[in-house]
């Protein structure tokens, strides 16, 4: 019979900001400035923020956007690789690599759809159907943040999702609890806030931390992070496809 899994910890899914930027320099090295108050950000955090489709001079409170893109931790099954000098993500079960965070055109998405549910071109039947569609996504993601089990086949530990059946390698829950609050986020944004979903996610907590402290410290990552990011984007084109992950010599 499966196991129920013990409570994250902060270990598993605390600020992990996405390794090295493309010349393999530390990210943490290429730090930009962000006032005591948060009012101000680099121009680097201000940039990446275009790129989610945020405009920080408009929407200054989105800031937790970039931070939560930057230190978003890995879905099931992947895994963050390094050849030579260059940094790359790789899923073990579909063998696909890429340059870019998995979860990064997720934050993209959110981003565009805060942005145009704050706007007034929507109706009101059309802003309310979008909210919806969020909500469902939030509620879909806690049930299977709570349906994750560890199963143990062959000697190997695995991950088993009760609700989509999906057998993982690595453990999914912290990606699955990072999705679930970047939704709720972003419907406190556009001011449809889960009020139901919050207190679970909060008993999911995955650092006892001050929360100023969790605020100080995600705010430097994220400011710290930009920069390469940005510096990856901007030479993306000039880039040859990911490697492939090479099995080890036995």
């Amino acid at each position: 019979m499966p196991r129920r899994l013990p409570p994250l910890d902060g270990r598993a899914s605390g600020l992990c900001c996405h390794g090295s930027g493309p010349t393999g320099k530390p990210w943490s090295s290429m730090s930009m400035s962000v006032d005591g108050c948060g009012s101000n950000v680099g121009q680097s955090t201000f940039l990446y923020a275009q790129y989610l489709g945020v405009d920080l001079q408009i929407c200054p409170d989105l800031q937790w956007l970039v931070e939560s893109s930057l230190c978003a931790p890995l879905p099931a099954d992947w895994i963050k690789e390094r050849r030579g000098d260059q940094v790359f993500y790789h899923n073990m079960r579909t063998k696909e690599s890429a340059w870019a965070h998995p979860l990064e055109l997720l934050h993209k998405d959110v981003g565009g759809k805060i942005v145009r549910l704050r706007s007034r071109l929507l109706s009101e039947g059309e802003r309310a159907a979008e909210c919806d569609s969020l909500r469902r996504k939030c509620v879909r993601m806690l049930a299977e943040l709570q349906g994750i089990v560890c199963v143990v086949e062959n000697g190997e530990r695995l991950f088993r999702n009760q609700v989509t059946e999906h057998v993982s390698t690595t453990d999914p829950r912290p990606a699955l609890l990072h999705v679930v609050k970047l939704h709720e986020k972003a419907l406190k944004a556009i001011g449809n806030g889960a009020h139901g979903l919050s207190s679970i996610a909060e008993h999911s907590a995955h650092s006892q931390r001050p929360c100023k402290q969790r605020t100080a410290e995600a705010k430097t990552a994220a400011a710290s992070a930009a920069a390469a990011k940005l510096r990856r984007l901007a030479h993306q084109q000039e880039r040859t496809p990911p490697p492939t992950r090479q099995q080890p010599s036995p």
